[in-house]
């Protein structure tokens, strides 16, 4: 979930179509969820709905839920290594969104040994690279390579890039 804070402090911003409203419709439009608003001058240290947003991005930002669970490798939960390749499989059961998930340094050696791959939530996944919110919807068959560096996802099949 996605959060967005807008604030105005003169009735002149409005006019200017900076408007609670206005700022509002922008937020949505980049994937807000829930918006905290304010209306008071920027001299004002108390600010209400700011105080709250504050706490919700502490503990909610980057957030995605009821998105199922994921294989990925050991290396990339310890952080011994980064996202080098994902693909998406058939799920195995109604809570696996089918994504599984290599690092750069797992060898076949590695990932062929049974403890060294983890199931764990998309959001945890989320936490260690949240460049994957833009490839989730991908269909079964996905195969990508991930750029670290450029934060792009490339198509296997296609050459295409997503990001």
């Amino acid at each position: 979930m996605q959060y967005g804070y807008c604030r105005v402090s003169t009735k002149n911003q409005a006019k200017d179509g900076n408007s609670l409203e206005a700022q509002e419709k922008l937020l949505r439009a980049a994937g807000a969820e829930i918006i905290f608003k304010d209306a008071f001058s920027g001299t004002k240290a108390d600010r209400p709905e700011l105080d709250k947003f504050k706490k919700t991005e502490e503990k909610e930002t980057l957030k995605t839920h009821n998105l199922g669970g994921c294989i990925i490798t050991k290396s990339l939960d310890d952080g011994t290594s980064k996202l080098k390749w994902i693909f998406r499989e058939e799920s195995v059961n109604p809570v696996d969104n089918g994504w599984r998930a290599l690092g750069d340094t797992d060898t076949e050696e590695y990932i062929n040994v049974p403890e060294n791959n983890l199931v764990v939530d998309f959001d945890r996944f989320v936490e260690i690279e949240p460049a994957v919110l833009a490839i989730y919807n991908m269909p079964v068959g996905t195969d990508m390579e991930f750029d670290s560096q450029r934060k792009v996802f490339i198509d296997s099949n296609t050459g295409k890039e997503y990001r």
